[in-house]
């Protein structure tokens, strides 16, 4: 009968492995199942019913290989071989396939038995991980290989574990000659330069350090890198690119801005395409250049650097060709194998171009030349090449564009000034026609009103007929000349705003009435009809009554003087909103709408049909001013030529 201290020792097993978080197992040495703890169901999903008691070749989460091997290591342990930890497969209650690892062990239970212990460890998402990091590190390693960076690990105390071919072909060096050795000794200058103590630094505070350095490589010579070290595990990273390429634009971009420099001093439009061309190829290198601009609907090249022609190509807008492309798009086309393209044309040389670069030169929005660059190469030209291109036709675009503003401001101002010296003159003239006029009317007046008296008298006394006829002529263009005198010392004083009115209160109808009466005695004569229309209601206006009638006696003087006979001319009187607008009608010569502009000014210069008593061109100026200073404004209307005229005015009526 086992004691209480077999007892003691066996509910200590039994806590032990039922508490275990490992999934534990037990046999006897036939192979039947003794136990199973609730971490084992937790991790097969089979309860203990379904485990205790079964041989375990029966236990159904073990597959073929794992029960043949596992009969294998139970023979092993009976001949007391020692057995290592084993991995195999097992299959969980709801058929999820999953890995273990076990450990067997021969034991004597608190109960005197012989029992073979078996502790499971489920590895199953251990070795995803793991399996990941294999992965992951494949990956890395390809990536590494494959880079164009160059890249290089090094352990802590910064002995180079890891490097790439990249890295390896800039120093010209296998592997095997530079794995393992100190940094050091790969670079025997690294302490005295103080990078030593930098990736130290790194290595220490986790902080990346970057930098820049240029170094004569064995195989491409000097070049310029970029640095980047940082800190992996405990160990040091390294990454350089290769910027060789970025110095060297840097480079031709600065010498590009020293032409460009120039090309803002000049002032000759050949001088920029001078420079343009000693730019594209002393400067940035290309071999063969053209130059071309839009005229006349065509693409004209008549510049070129590096072709030994001396001819101008034309090439048409709406016809193929990359430059042609690039004009009407507006933007840069390049071609790193030319002659694949559709557009590609037959060349200038007898070399075909391998590539093709043109860059459009825009002012204001719009193409108006282009940059073109060959090389016999394909590939010869990349992004680098098109910037540096872009920026130079910007400038050439800027420099041109300032020329041609700077030469338009020019004329501009050139012709400003004419125009102002013309203008001096003109005002000059008026100046002096001014002078003239009235000096020339006030000289006359006098001894034309002398004539006039002393022809009334020779007429009054003259007995001969013929006599009378000759004084009756002199007397006529004495009138002419003294109204000639009158209109002209009107226009002056219209002009110097002297004129003005003796406003007072007017009935229409009475100013009607005289303007007809004057009127029809002369219109009788030449055998035409006189009809007026006016309102019935009486209409009185505050106005100058002798230069109203001015103003209608001249408009029914020239449409009785400019209408052939037996035809009839209206005066229309009427009151519209607050004006009074008076309007003379006629069936006469009319007028075209160029002369309807000139008519209201003085002399103005329109050819009308000559008639005996023909006017030097005041009066129409005149009424228009009389007009304007009653606050009113006048107008002429005709269909056209031989279909009548109608001249309206209108003047307020003030209450």
């Amino acid at each position: 009968m086992p004691s209480s201290q077999d007892r003691e020792e066996a509910t200590k097993y039994k806590t032990l492995i039922e508490t275990s978080p490992f999934a534990i197992i037990t046999f006897s040495i036939h192979g039947y199942m003794t136990s199973c703890n609730p971490a084992t169901t937790t991790l097969t999903g089979y309860k203990k019913e379904e485990i205790l008691g079964k041989h375990f070749i029966k236990l159904k989460f073990l597959n073929k290989n794992s029960i043949k091997h596992s009969i294998q290591v139970i023979k092993n342990l009976v001949q007391g071989t020692h057995v290592n930890p084993i991995e195999f497969k097992y299959t969980t209650k709801k058929g999820e396939k999953r890995y273990a690892k076990t450990w067997l062990k021969y034991i004597d239970t608190p109960n005197k038995q012989r029992e073979v212990l078996v502790i499971f460890d489920d590895i199953t998402d251990r070795l995803a991980l793991e399996k990941k990091l294999r992965e992951s590190r494949e990956q890395l390693d390809a990536f590494m290989q494959s880079a164009t960076d160059g890249f290089s690990i090094f352990d802590s105390k910064l002995n180079l574990i890891k490097v790439n071919k990249t890295a390896r072909d800039r120093f010209g060096v296998s592997e095997d000659e530079i794995i393992g050795k100190n940094i050091t000794e790969l670079q025997p200058k690294i302490v005295e330069s103080g990078l030593f103590d930098r990736y130290k630094q790194v290595i220490e505070t986790g902080e990346p350090y970057f930098d820049e350095f240029s170094l004569d490589t064995s195989r491409y010579g000097l070049r310029h890198f970029a640095l980047k070290a940082f800190r992996t595990g405990d160990g040091l990273g390294v990454i350089t690119t290769d910027i060789t390429e970025r110095y060297k634009f840097q480079e031709r971009l600065e010498l590009l801005h020293d032409h460009a420099a120039r090309l803002g001093e000049t002032e000759e439009r050949e001088e920029v395409i001078s420079i343009t061309g000693e730019c594209l190829t002393d400067v940035l290198g290309y071999m063969w250049c053209s130059l071309g601009f839009v005229k006349d609907g065509d693409l004209v090249f008549d510049h070129y650097w590096g072709y030994e022609i001396d001819k101008t190509l034309r090439m048409s807008l709406d016809g193929l060709g990359v430059s042609v492309k690039a004009i009407n798009t507006g933007k840069s086309i390049l071609l790193e194998k030319a002659q694949e393209s559709e557009l590609y044309v037959a060349p200038l040389r007898n070399t075909p171009a391998g590539s093709e670069l043109d860059v459009p030169i825009i002012i204001e929005g719009k193409a108006i030349g282009v940059i073109n660059i060959e090389s016999e190469h394909t590939h010869a030209f990349d992004i680098n090449d098109q910037h540096l291109v872009e920026t130079l036709a910007m400038h050439v675009g800027a420099s041109l564009h300032r020329i041609k503003s700077t030469r338009e401001k020019q004329n501009l101002q050139q012709q400003l000034f004419q125009e102002r010296v013309r203008a001096e003159q003109a005002m000059n003239m008026e100046r002096m026609k001014t002078r003239f006029v009235s000096t020339a009317t006030h000289e006359l007046r006098t001894p034309l009103t002398s004539m006039k008296g002393y022809l009334e008298l020779a007429l009054e006394e003259a007995e001969s007929q013929s006599l009378k006829s000759y004084l009756n002529i002199a007397y006529r263009n004495t009138e002419r000349l003294e109204a000639l005198t009158s209109d002209l010392l009107d226009q002056q004083r219209l002009e110097e705003k002297r004129l003005e009115l003796n406003r007072a209160p007017v009935e229409v109808s009475k100013l009607v009435s005289c303007v007809v009466e004057e009127m029809s005695t002369m219109i009788t004569e030449r055998e035409q009809h006189l009809t007026v229309s006016e309102p019935i209601e009486s209409i009185v206006l505050n106005c100058d009554e002798m230069r109203l009638c001015q103003v209608l006696i001249n408009l029914l003087d020239n449409a009785s003087k400019y209408s052939p006979e037996n035809t009839e001319i209206n005066l229309s009187v009427k009151l519209v909103e607050n004006t009074v607008q008076f309007s003379v009608s006629d069936e006469g010569y009319g007028l075209t709408s160029e002369e309807i502009d000139k008519l209201f000014k003085p002399f103005p210069n329109i050819e009308r049909p000559v008639v005996s008593q023909q006017s030097v061109g005041l009066g129409l100026s005149i009424c228009k001013g009389i007009v304007e200073l009653h606050g009113g404004e006048i107008w002429a209307e005709s269909p056209g030529k031989g279909k009548g005229s109608t001249f309206t005015f209108k003047i307020p009526v003030k209450k």
